[in-house]
């Protein structure tokens, strides 16, 4: 994964492991067509120049959000398959000096630059989308997902300040009926 901070910092590879639970919602089944849940959503990653960097999902039970599982193709079986997170919370052990230099320490309400680097919470601007439309088979149990958008990060009391990107990743996952 790549994680591109605005602050002219450039880019950051960020060796990761993601683990997503997720159901399918029995009352929500048209024909070749299955809604998902996304019930868990945690990231770990480790960095160089950031430390630690977790991503949890900010949960809600009582949202359902549009992941599907797809049937697109019955005679050579073809299922898309398409997981959404709609809001993530990042958890940076190590805030790079300068990108807090760049954002503008008045803006942050720290008045001055801090003189040593941070932990620093980010949210997600939009929904992290991961997807795969050709997937050959339900039951192999790996399977290649990729995000094909940016998502911007904005620092959690500043929803409005983007100040970093996770750019376009593809992983490889793997899935039991189990969990």
């Amino acid at each position: 994964m790549v994680l591109r901070t605005l602050a002219g910092s450039g880019t950051v590879d960020i060796d990761c492991a993601i683990r997503l639970r997720v159901e399918a919602d029995p009352g929500d089944h048209s024909g070749r067509s299955w809604r998902l849940r996304v019930l868990e959503h945690r990231m770990q990653g480790d960095s160089a120049r950031f430390g630690r960097i977790t991503i949890t999902e900010e949960a809600d039970p009582r949202s359902l959000p549009p992941s599907t599982l797809r049937l697109a193709d019955a005679k050579a079986p073809r299922y898309e398959l398409r997981l959404v997170c709609p809001s993530l919370t990042v958890e940076v052990e190590r805030a790079l000096p300068g990108l807090l230099d760049r954002i503008g320490p008045r803006l942050l309400g720290l008045g001055s630059a801090p003189s040593t680097a941070g932990s620093v919470t980010l949210t997600t601007t939009e929904p992290l989308v991961l997807e795969n439309d050709n997937l050959t088979s339900w039951e192999l149990h790996r399977h290649t997902l990729a995000s094909r958008q940016p998502v911007g990060l904005a620092l959690t009391g500043m929803p409005g300040v983007t100040v970093a990107t996770i750019e376009p990743f593809t992983v490889l996952a793997e899935h039991s009926e189990h969990s």
